[in-house]
């Protein structure tokens, strides 16, 4: 079925880059799942796709023999979803994964002897109170008065809305990208050095732009929009701090890196129309509140080309508007 790569463009990328991190597992895979799972239940989308079926057909034996949680959970949940989806497929044999494999209260024994208490020391006797002491009357004091809580922002009754809000918290950045090459082990990535005007230097991306460039060359010297406030991931072994927008079509079959104004530095922050600047949030609140889910698939070219949210509020640097002149009414992820 189309759903199970994913329904929206983010979805599509994530499932395409986990399909291919399956392909060559490394040794810490459980761990890299237990971190990837720490706040979902599936690894690309809100339900199963084949990026779960092809981590849990390479890595079961690596999850069930590690004591981990959340990589146990979602083994469980693999497992069933596989069998009640498809029951007549000749799946793998199951593999136990739970609290046996956990350490903590469930593991526990049951008949481990119990450690007795400390003794309780005997209290000392309180001096008796000086006869001439005097008991001072405590006087109440006056609450100070609290300052009023700042208001909270209204709650979006639709994903428009939500859209609109989360958008001005992702953090989306201008930069270079000084060094392409192919990834050793995954034939659909890319390996990048970006530099975003970050005093730690360019930062490591991994993109699965092999099948739409053929070449790094096309791809290294290139100024590229990258999300900036994503929490790293391990793909294939190479940490990837963040994500390079494209522009590409419904079904993903061509796709196009973003075109950056002339004049446009290294570091400078897009922003979206008219909606309201702010400060951007952080990576763990990006994931916690999943910010990037909310606005990906409201990311459009309009009949221009010009790059958008919700096709109204333009990619905006004060170079210019960011755009994809050959992909007019088209997706952005």
């Amino acid at each position: 079925a189309p759903q199970a790569c994913g329904n929206t463009p983010m979805e599509k990328a994530k499932c395409a880059e986990w399909m291919a991190w399956a392909e060559a597992p490394p040794a810490d895979a459980a761990q890299v799942l237990e971190e990837a799972l720490s706040e979902r239940s599936f690894l690309a989308a809100e339900r199963l796709t084949l990026a779960d079926v092809a981590c849990y057909v390479a890595c079961k034996q690596a999850v069930a023999g590690a004591s981990l949680r959340n990589a146990a959970r979602w083994l469980r949940q693999a497992q069933a979803e596989c069998r009640r989806l498809a029951p007549k497929a000749a799946w793998p044999e199951p593999v136990a994964a739970g609290p046996q494999n956990i350490p903590g209260p469930l593991a526990a024994s049951t008949n481990a002897p119990k450690a007795k208490p400390p003794p309780k020391q005997p209290e000392k006797p309180k001096a008796p109170p000086a006869a001439d002491a005097k008991k001072k009357e405590k006087k109440p004091k006056a609450p100070k008065p609290k300052a009023p809580p700042a208001p909270a922002a209204p709650e979006p009754s639709t994903p428009e809305e939500a859209c609109e809000q989360a958008a001005p918290l992702l953090d989306i950045r201008v930069g270079t990208v000084t060094k392409c090459w192919e990834h050793p082990e995954a034939e659909k990535l890319y390996c990048e050095e970006i530099d975003i005007g970050e005093k730690e230097g360019p930062r490591t991306i991994a993109s699965g732009l092999r099948p739409f460039y053929a070449s790094a060359d096309l791809i290294q010297g290139r100024q590229v929009l990258v999300f900036a406030n994503l929490k790293a991931r391990n793909m294939q072994g190479f940490r990837s701090n963040g994500m390079v927008l494209c522009a590409s079509t419904p079904d993903h079959s061509k796709v196009e890196l973003l075109a950056v104004p002339d004049g446009a530095k290294n570091g400078d922050r897009v922003r979206f129309g008219d909606l309201k600047v702010v400060d951007a949030a952080k990576p763990a609140q990006v994931q916690k509140k999943k910010l990037l889910e909310k606005v990906i698939g409201y990311l459009k070219t309009d009949g221009k080309g010009t790059a958008t949210v919700l096709g109204k509020h333009a990619f905006t640097l004060d170079a210019g508007v960011v755009s994809a002149p050959n992909f007019p009414d088209s997706v952005i992820g």
